[in-house]
């Protein structure tokens, strides 16, 4: 059984036990830790971080929150390969707590119920190149010895240019992984042979049906193979 921290690129790929789809879409290195400290009842989440912190209940405008059930608890137990996307520097922060970018960014029109005092005071740090490489370690460590395979974005080009910020990120995931031995995977790679536009939609973050189809299989196949290697 594979669980699946990611965002909506990687949410339906084959043999997950939907615990990102029960409880939330994750983005960043923290966000990643943070869910695997509450699946494992190492951190407490409590009113209203969450629901703040988790996609679920803002997507759905809950009033209540995420608790940690034996269900939860099961999916992270029962877990065989973690397959984790890596797509963003940026932390929104309160209190110590990883918010779900959901949960105040205006853009999004999901923050009615985001208390007025989190909207006001959150901060947005972008993580420095140690820190994700630091992160990196402490997931492993909290999964071991279970496998890990990390994925990152997609590294789309704007006016034949890659984002940089974009760029930089993926180059750094596929650099660790390299010198860490983990199993990773470049939807660049994967996709190459398509043109970018058959693959990727217009605003450059979400797969087309074609590239999602095609990433969704690849990525089964390789956690698969990955598990049945090591176990």
């Amino acid at each position: 059984m594979f669980s699946l921290f990611g965002s909506c690129r990687i949410h339906n790929v084959g043999n997950n036990n939907y615990i990102n789809m029960d409880v939330t879409f994750t983005h960043n290195t923290k966000e990643v830790i943070q869910l695997l400290q509450f699946l494992q009842g190492e951190k407490e989440m409590p009113e209203p971080y969450n629901r703040v912190c988790f996609r679920t209940p803002i997507d759905k405008q809950w009033t209540h929150g995420i608790t940690l059930t034996e269900g939860r608890k099961d999916c992270f137990n029962t877990t065989k390969v973690f397959i984790i996307e890596i797509c963003s520097r940026k932390k929104y922060i309160h209190n110590g707590y990883y918010l779900h970018h959901l949960a105040v960014d205006e853009q999004f029109k999901n923050t009615q119920l985001t208390p007025e005092y989190i909207k006001q005071e959150y901060t947005i740090v972008k993580q420095s190149d140690e820190e994700i490489e630091e992160d990196i370690e402490e997931i492993r460590r909290i999964i071991f010895p279970r496998n890990v395979v990390i994925v990152s974005h997609y590294d789309a080009k704007l006016h034949g240019e890659y984002i940089p910020d974009r760029h930089n990120l993926i180059q750094l995931v596929k650099d660790i992984c390299s010198r860490k031995h983990i199993p990773f995977i470049n939807p660049t790679d994967v996709l190459c042979s398509y043109p970018q536009d058959t693959v990727v939609q217009a605003d450059l973050g979400h797969y087309t049906p074609l590239g999602q189809t095609t990433m969704k299989n690849y990525i089964y196949n390789f956690a698969t193979d990955v598990y049945n290697t090591n176990r």
